[in-house]
This record gives C-alpha cells, structure tokens and sequence, in this order.
C-alpha cells in the first residue's frame, strides 16, 4: 500500500523506474556505509536496516534457486523483473550478496567501535524498528489500514 497508482499510467519501462527507486536507495546507502568505512553508530544502524531490508529477499532467491514456487512474491525486485521481462533473480541475488555482506562487515565495525552490549542494542533496535514499521506503516500510509 505504499505506492498507489495505476499500473496501467506507465509503459513497463517506467514501471521498472517506479519499482527500483526504493532499492536503488536502498543499495546507495549501504553502499555509501561500506565505501565510507564510518562507524558511528547511528550510519552503521542506518545500513543495518537498509541490509534488513535486502534480506526479504532471501526466501525468494532460496526459492527461485530451488525452482520452487515464487508467484506469492511481490517485491519491488520481482516486479521490475517482469515489468523488463527478466527473471526477478538478476535484481534480488545482487540485493542479497549486498545485505549478507553489509551484515557481516556492519556487525563487525559496530563491535570494534563499542562494546557488545551497544552492538547487540543496535541489532536489537534494527529488529525492533522493523517489527514497530511493520504495524505502524500500514496504518499511516496511504491506502493503508488507518487509524480507526
């Protein structure tokens, strides 16, 4: 319920163009955490949600790599995968290898930098800020379920 409009409006190539912006953004921050080499707590959380994110599409490359069923996925990747007529995998496998690889060199800087209280707090955070958008989002976005 995020992006609300008619699909019908755009030729697939703009499809593809509204789909990617949300993981183009994704990819640049934790792209920009990782070339940046910062560790200040507050960038390294910023790029843990950001590979948070990339992670939701682990089940679906698990799956596509398995030739099982992936017609219930709905991703951005997925989407702009058919709207250019390719296999959804060529956008979702670069994500994944993004979002493992931002983990582990994330985690890693966040433990050097503090102690593993603060890091396991910053994890914690990440999780929860998640789960909290996840009930949260659907009410306050358009097209969402409200406030009633």
């Amino acid at each position: 319920a995020d992006i609300s409009f008619d699909d019908d409006s755009l030729g697939n190539a703009g499809l593809a163009v509204t789909w990617a912006a949300g993981p183009i953004l994704t990819h640049l921050i934790i792209l920009y955490v990782l070339v940046s080499k910062i560790n200040h707590l507050a960038l390294l959380g910023l790029g843990l949600g950001a590979c948070s994110r990339n992670l939701v599409l682990l089940p679906f490359t698990v799956k596509s790599f398995f030739g099982r069923d992936t017609s219930t996925f709905t991703n951005d990747e997925v989407t702009v995968g058919h709207a250019l007529d390719l296999s959804p995998i060529v956008f979702a496998l670069p994500a994944v290898v993004l979002a493992l690889w931002g983990l582990v060199v994330f985690w890693n800087r966040a433990r050097r930098a503090t102690n593993y209280t603060l890091t396991l707090m910053l994890i914690s955070g990440v999780v929860l800020g998640i789960a909290v958008w996840g009930l949260v989002g659907p009410i306050v976005l358009p097209g969402g379920a409200g406030f009633a």
